[in-house]
């Protein structure tokens, strides 16, 4: 019928990788994942170097269910709501990083 469809399953995080690239630098205008070029970052939706960035979320979670276990990648807003900062916070403390954030959510529901 040529029309998307979506679905949604109930799962629970097994564990998040925060080993490399937890985030991107992302356009603040379009959110898409910039190119760095020398000392400047260049947009490839937008095609032109963009007046703001925005470090965005990009986890890779394991997921499982009663019938299997997967991977998938979750974004800014619902990374946000799981890690419960911006990825900006995180970025800008010395005292507060990814890894411990992603270790005292798996400790409370892991």
């Amino acid at each position: 019928d040529g029309q998307e469809k979506f679905y949604t399953a109930e799962a629970t995080i097994k564990s998040i990788d925060t080993s490399d690239e937890w985030y991107y630098i992302g356009c603040g205008k379009c959110n898409k994942k910039l190119q760095k070029e020398g000392n400047h970052f260049y947009c490839p939706k937008c095609e032109k170097e963009p007046e703001k960035t925005c470090p965005r979320y990009k986890l890779k979670l394991e997921i499982c269910d009663h019938t299997a276990t997967t991977t998938c990648t979750m974004f800014k807003t619902e990374a946000k709501k799981l890690i419960k900062q911006s990825a900006r916070f995180l970025i800008d403390r010395d005292d507060c990083d990814i890894h411990e954030q992603a270790e005292k959510f798996q400790k409370i529901y892991g």
